[in-house]
């Protein structure tokens, strides 16, 4: 069972009463997927959110607003093959390879590429690992807390203008936990959710999820 809350909690920290835009980001449910206040201050982004007032006045998704797409691919148009698997989205610090379904972390993206490049003669691997590596390691990505962090508050601003990543397996239902009015943590599978209720409001009074169908 899960210790009682302390003063490192996300919640109880004073700093986050003087976070000027904390009350929307809690009533929106977006902190909730922070544990601590410092996971969320360590954030790339978190110096562009400290100083703002209202969500209105958000420097975040410019790409999008002014070009109305994702353009994943336009980073690795000068490697083909790096194409042919990744994706990159920049409005939410996040690489996305279509052939594993999975988020890659900057300190997987050597071993990533070699299971990629098997086959290849090892100079030409080589070269292609080390021109790949430049190109990756020259992109902003952030932890998956924070970029989930980053596709829940675009989906908050702007509303039918996500849909499922086509590199990712569609799944038929995702959990929201509802067994806290200040948490709408959404996961994706139900041992998950489970183990979130479990971990994080041992003592909630109502404890419970919400099935999200997929149509």
């Amino acid at each position: 069972m899960a210790s009682p809350s302390t003063s490192n909690d996300l919640y109880d920290l004073n700093d986050l009463n003087e976070f000027p835009l904390s009350k929307e980001l809690k009533e929106l449910g977006l902190l909730s997927i922070f544990k601590e206040f410092k996971e969320f201050q360590e954030l790339s982004f978190y110096p562009i959110l400290k100083d703002l007032t209202n969500l209105a006045s958000l420097p975040l998704f410019k790409s999008y607003r002014e070009g109305g797409g994702f353009k994943e691919k336009e980073p690795f148009k000068e490697s083909a093959k790096l194409s042919s698997f990744l994706s990159y989205y920049k409005e939410f610090q996040l690489i996305l390879c279509l052939e594993c379904s999975l988020a890659i972390k900057p300190a997987n993206y050597k071993g990533h590429l070699e299971k990629h490049f098997r086959g290849i003669g090892s100079k030409e691997k080589k070269g292609l690992i080390e021109k790949s590596l430049s190109i990756l390691k020259g992109l902003e990505v952030s932890s998956l807390k924070g970029s989930y962090f980053l596709i829940l508050l675009f989906s908050k601003l702007f509303p039918f203008s996500l849909y499922p990543f086509k590199e990712l397996g569609l799944k038929k239902e995702s959990y929201q936990c509802s067994s806290s009015q200040e948490c709408s943590l959404i996961l994706g599978n139900l041992y998950s959710i489970k183990r979130h209720i479990r971990e994080e409001h041992p003592q909630a009074l109502n404890i419970g999820y919400r099935v999200i169908p997929y149509f």
